[in-house]
């Protein structure tokens, strides 16, 4: 089966590559800028993790939505497509144990927003026939500082001044997924694609303190600043993915996976 990931330098579609070659799928990355209709020619699934940089502030354009382009092609080459949107869809009312058939209209970012405007276009292209991952705050080793990530912050931050740095209280709430499980996951949807929208997080919430705390458990060392309220909680309800694409994730391997992270950072320090 010959699977095509769009974003070639994406940390994302790399993971997903490689999982789907540990499941014996023919796994390709293709870049945003190559000739994507041959790319396709004789896909069965196509996967997009690019992003156009106007998309995550500015106002709706169809003609900034690669997902909607990349949903097009991979019509047009009879190949199933499977969109990576956001919990971000979820607006503040509906992110605490958030249910796919909740409201998602978008929080109030632009880039939920216009994911959510993205998640509609693209199933009316498909006639529902795609599938849309709702995933949570993704994390692992990410060395890119282009990646705005939650994570990305804190190891920054760590390696660079010995400081875990937050403008929230330690307290807040979130939902965080290793980035390893949640390609395992995508590629195991992808030896059978289904269609429909289904959540990707760990399912329950962790303290933000707590996952800094772990991380610099494994970095042997390093403090914690933080000052402002507790905000932007949320987590994912799991229970349709698990359904159906089975799923085994516990606070224990959580923690497990931040020490390890935490290690290897202090392992590459200059």
């Amino acid at each position: 089966m010959r699977i095509v990931v769009v974003g070639r330098t994406s940390f994302l579609a790399g993971h997903i590559v490689a999982a789907a070659r540990a499941e014996g799928l023919d796994a390709v990355l293709a870049g945003h800028a190559d000739d994507l209709p041959a790319a396709f020619r004789g896909a069965q699934a196509v996967v997009n993790c690019a992003l156009s940089p106007a998309f995550r502030s500015a106002a709706y354009r169809a003609q900034d939505d690669f997902d909607l382009a990349v949903a097009r092609m991979a019509q047009a080459a009879g190949a199933h497509f499977t969109l990576l949107s956001t919990r971000r869809v979820y607006p503040e009312q509906a992110r605490w144990n958030a249910v796919e058939d909740g409201p998602a209209g978008g929080d109030d970012t632009g880039y939920g927003r216009n994911k959510a405007r993205s998640e509609a276009a693209v199933r009316a292209v498909t006639a529902d026939t795609c599938a849309i991952f709702r995933l949570s705050n993704i994390f692992g080793l990410e060395r890119r500082a282009e990646r705005r990530t939650f994570m990305s912050a804190m190891l920054a931050s760590l390696r660079r001044e010995g400081v875990i740095r937050f403008d929230m209280d330690p307290a807040s709430r979130r939902d965080f997924l290793p980035v390893e499980v949640m390609a395992a996951t995508i590629a195991r949807h992808l030896r059978q694609p289904a269609q429909g929208v289904f959540n990707l997080g760990c399912g329950f919430p962790v303290a933000c303190g707590e996952m800094a705390a772990w991380l610099m458990e494994g970095y042997g060392g390093g403090r914690l600043e933080a000052e402002g309220p507790v905000r932007d909680e949320f987590f994912l309800n799991m229970d349709r993915t698990g359904a159906r694409l089975g799923f085994d994730m516990d606070a224990s391997k959580l923690r497990q996976r931040c020490v390890a992270i935490g290690q290897e950072l202090a392992c590459g320090k200059s």
